[in-house]
């Protein structure tokens, strides 16, 4: 099962990487695009982002059961410029399922507007076990003022399992 899921997620997101970078490329974007700057003194303050995260979290396994649920996080970027970001992130799962926790450090790089994919290598807790994991997602952040929300879709990658995240997240821009 895991192979299966590792292909298919894997394609889907180099797909996406590859889209974004071609959005950047060619998407007529010049160095004076106000979508792309930081439109003001103020804005330009304000690189740091906190959000949590509250979604769910299904992990695929070769040796045990499928498991779903509940997932909650903190999630913190540094903005280095229009284009990159670099953060932390900590989630937890609430329930019997086997997947315990998650910390990772992200490379994160905003395209166009308010999308959103990040990366990371980190470590995954189950059953007090540790597993070196990689994390890839996207997301999307509609901004309100300092405030944003952002639905998230990520994937762990971790032998002898993966993990889908799916949610939302609430933040603020400081």
């Amino acid at each position: 099962m895991m192979n299966v899921i590792s292909h298919r997620w894997g394609g889907w997101l180099a797909a996406l990487f590859v889209a974004t970078i071609a959005t950047r490329a060619v998407g007529g974007q010049e160095a004076g695009d106000p979508a792309l700057k930081l439109e003001s003194r103020a804005d330009a303050e304000l690189r740091h982002h906190a959000a949590l995260i509250f979604g769910g979290a299904t992990r695929f396994d070769e040796e045990a059961e499928d498991e779903t649920g509940a997932a909650f996080g903190i999630d913190y970027e540094y903005r280095l410029d229009e284009l990159w970001g670099i953060g932390a992130m900590g989630e937890a799962v609430v329930s019997d399922h086997a997947r315990d926790g998650v910390v990772m450090v992200q490379l994160a790089l905003h395209p166009y507007r308010g999308f959103r994919v990040a990366a990371g290598p980190g470590v995954e807790f189950a059953h007090e076990e540790a597993e070196f994991a990689v994390r890839v997602g996207a997301s999307y952040e509609f901004e309100f003022g300092r405030f944003t929300v952002a639905p998230e879709l990520a994937i762990d990658v971790a032998t002898p399992s993966q993990t889908l995240i799916y949610g939302v997240s609430v933040g603020t821009r400081f």
